[in-house]
């Protein structure tokens, strides 16, 4: 993929993802608009890959995508909101749609390491932008003891943090050559930025990355990553306090137990909800954040589950949640596994495994509310597939040469068998 289109594709996804300070007619336009000019870019570059590029493996978690789409459409007919379900729809159809075309321009990790970048840096510095233009607040108060969170108005803070997560593995599994000094600054502005987000499962899934699933380059590496580990136990002993003060911002231990709350939305949802009326099919894709579609218990209204598992059986039934496990067993084995020789490649893959199951669980997901987040693991995973197939592909071009230099050999050397014969 040429940089060109890396940026301009960047520009014209990023508008698509704020929290715009206007009307509601007005932000549906402006998004529709910088989505049609995405899909318009890559559409007309598609024109000139060959058929290969576009080849992916067959695989299960692919199936339960298209599939969730398919049940998504076909869930407007009976939805109470017929038009919020069909947008909603047609957001999860576009993802899809854009994460297999941009894939199929990116050839090598370093380009989708690249890509990433190049969106997610785009993203955030643009809606800061947009904070200025518009007066907007920069943080977002939040807690019994009113704990400011880098985010605001225009970005969510949980989104912010898995953003800034993610640049920040990008950054470290990249292979630029930016002076190290450079790049440790910017590691370090990440990070700063990170935490003052004041995301609780960003951090969790920081500390599972980077404690647990991470592989080091080298010997010497895997020497410098222990160290790190014990380091960081060290420090987390140190500043036992403060990290108890970050976590439970304020409302004791009760708040913790419920996940921020989370615990105690559920048991509404499950409890108000009309799981018993529509147990197979659901009542419409995303019906819960649609106006005059949340769920109550009289005390606590809902708009939106902050689980995508629970999200998809409310709006898309039995058969919905089926794809959703389906889709997402297959893609955490499609990511967990070996990806290569490469470091670069296991990081990356099983970093945005364990990043986007947890934010799947308690944040937005692929099949939540539309976030960049998630086109971005789109099209991770369709590049993962590409991968596969590409390596399959080569395993098999390999074998079928090596066996056609053996049958060559065995031919050859069965005629000067018979010649040598002949001279006896």
């Amino acid at each position: 993929m040429k940089i060109g289109l890396k940026l301009a594709l960047a520009i014209s996804i990023a508008p698509q993802f704020y929290v715009y300070p206007s009307e509601v007619p007005f932000d549906i336009y402006l998004k529709f608009f910088f989505r049609i000019i995405s899909l318009a870019l890559l559409m007309y570059s598609s024109l000139s890959l060959p058929e290969r590029y576009f080849r992916k493996s067959v695989s299960m978690w692919s199936g339960a995508l298209w599939g969730t789409c398919a049940a998504a459409l076909v869930s407007t007919v009976y939805s109470p909101d017929p038009y919020f379900s069909a947008m909603r729809a047609l957001d999860l159809i576009t993802f899809c749609v854009m994460g297999f075309l941009i894939a199929a321009h990116i050839r090598k990790t370093e380009d989708l390491i690249l890509f990433i970048k190049i969106a997610l840096y785009t993203f955030i510095l643009g809606a800061y932008a947009i904070a200025s233009t518009f007066d907007q607040p920069l943080y977002r108060y939040m807690g019994a003891d009113g704990v400011p969170r880098l985010g605001g108005g225009v970005l969510n803070p949980n989104i912010l943090a898995y953003c800034l997560l993610g640049l920040i593995v990008m950054e470290l599994v990249s292979s630029s050559f930016r002076p190290l000094v450079l790049r440790s600054i910017l590691i370090a502005l990440l990070v700063m930025g990170f935490v003052l987000c004041y995301s609780r499962s960003a951090l969790l899934v920081a500390i599972v990355i980077f404690m647990v699933v991470w592989r080091p380059r080298s010997e010497a590496g895997g020497t410098a990553l222990l160290i790190a580990r014990f380091g960081v136990v060290f420090l987390a002993m140190l500043f036992a306090d403060y990290l108890w003060t970050y976590f439970e911002r304020g409302h004791g231990s009760g708040n913790l137990v419920s996940l921020g709350g989370r615990t105690t939305i559920w048991q509404v949802m499950v409890g108000a909800a009309r799981f018993e009326e529509d147990i197979l099919w659901g009542y419409g894709y995303q019906m819960l954040s649609a106006q005059g579609q949340a769920v109550s218990d009289g005390e606590i209204t809902v708009t939106m589950a902050h689980n995508t598992f629970i999200q998809t059986y409310l709006g898309l039934g039995g058969i919905g949640l089926l794809l959703h496990i389906i889709f997402w067993s297959s893609a955490m084995c499609e990511l967990l596994r070996r990806g290569g020789d490469l470091c670069a490649e296991v990081n990356l893959y099983r970093s945005f495994a364990v990043m986007m199951l947890v934010y799947s669980l308690v944040e937005f997901g692929i099949f939540g509310p539309p976030t960049v987040l998630a086109p971005i693991y789109l099209v991770i995973l369709f590049h993962r597939s590409q991968l596969s197939l590409s390596r399959q592909m080569e395993g098999a071009r390999l074998a079928m040469k090596s066996a056609g230099f053996k049958k060559q050999t065995t031919v050859r050397s069965s005629k000067l068998m018979t010649v040598n014969q002949r001279l006896d």
